[in-house]
């Protein structure tokens, strides 16, 4: 039981010093990056309910350490509310690169798909924070538990299938540019690695739930944080590289030098329309493989070997 309390502990000081690592990065990604409304709601909506959570995490490892005759089995009124807050950050995390899949490929049946999965998670995470309320005495073959099991199997699933889908996305759109490949490429590991992350992470709750529930107590305070800042940390990246594409961009017209032949450039189009309510025309929707770029030359110009093009390609649903 002493070991259990203190490793609720080192759980509640490692929660702490992710949930201040994503309010910095969360602070200043607000601060210094335009984005669209909804995702700066989201983003404010995470780290109020990630501080909740936080507290709550506090609370419970404050409650094991003066209550060293409570049974292990036994658990507090916080349980109930560190499971809804905890799965309430997954389902955030699902939905925001959920719907980071449908603005790039709009198929409204895989979308459709792992929306049902997301709801379905966490409804289950709700039956089970009811069942832990009402029964606050877990143990092993309890249906508590077993409610655990099947919300973490499904949350897992969830973010498998969402990086997959992602990755498939991304990689199959067809471009000649080398530079834009080489971003799409890195977009679509982020995407993967992500969600690996986070599958991971909910699988090794279960194993250590059968196994050690003292290492279990550690990494069940932090999954929220740790879907949190899977999202955040995900759009600095994808910023940080928008950037370096910019600045290749950049680069190639300045090496064509003062002299070089005027080049037209047209529009590149993916079938797509900007979303009007983004104010800077950085979300992108579009079909996935569908990518045609129109550059027009003069006829002295048809020889040029760094054709112009337009650098709003690089906001091709990539920054949000």
């Amino acid at each position: 039981m002493i070991n259990f309390a203190a490793a609720t502990l080192a759980g509640s000081w490692l929660n702490t010093a992710l949930y201040v690592s994503q309010i910095i990065f969360s602070v200043w990604y607000l601060k210094n990056v335009s984005m669209i409304r909804l995702y700066r709601v989201g983003i404010c909506f995470c780290m109020v309910a990630d501080g909740a959570c936080s507290i709550v995490v506090m609370a419970n490892a404050y409650m094991r350490l003066t209550m060293p005759e409570v049974s292990l089995g036994e658990e507090f009124w916080t349980l109930p509310i560190l499971i809804l807050l905890t799965y309430l950050s997954s389902t955030m995390e699902q939905s925001f690169f959920v719907y980071r899949y449908w603005t790039i490929s709009r198929n409204k049946w895989i979308t459709a798909f792992v929306g049902v999965l997301i709801v379905g998670h966490y409804a289950c995470a709700i039956v089970t924070a009811t069942y832990v309320f009402l029964y606050p005495i877990v143990t092993q073959g309890s249906l508590g538990l077993k409610f655990t099991i099947a919300v973490a199997t499904i949350c897992t699933g969830t973010d498998i299938i969402i990086a997959l889908a992602l990755a498939w996305t991304l990689s199959t759109i067809e471009t000649p540019f080398a530079a834009t490949k080489s971003l799409l490429r890195r977009v679509a590991f982020y995407a993967v690695s992500c969600g690996l992350t986070t599958a991971a992470t909910t699988i090794l709750m279960v194993v250590l739930l059968f196994t050690d529930l003292s290492a279990f107590s550690v990494v069940f305070s932090v999954l929220g944080r740790v879907y949190s800042l899977t999202i955040i940390v995900n759009l600095m990246m994808v910023r940080s590289n928008q950037q370096t594409y910019q600045g290749s961009l950049s680069r190639s017209r300045r090496s064509e030098g003062p002299t070089a032949p005027p080049a037209v450039a047209t529009p590149i189009f993916f079938n797509s329309t900007l979303d009007p309510s983004d104010p800077v025309g950085k979300s992108f929707q579009g079909n996935r493989t569908a990518e045609t770029h129109h550059v027009q030359y003069p006829p002295q110009a048809a020889a040029s070997p760094h054709p112009t093009t337009n650098s709003s390609f690089t906001s091709a649903g990539l920054q949000y």
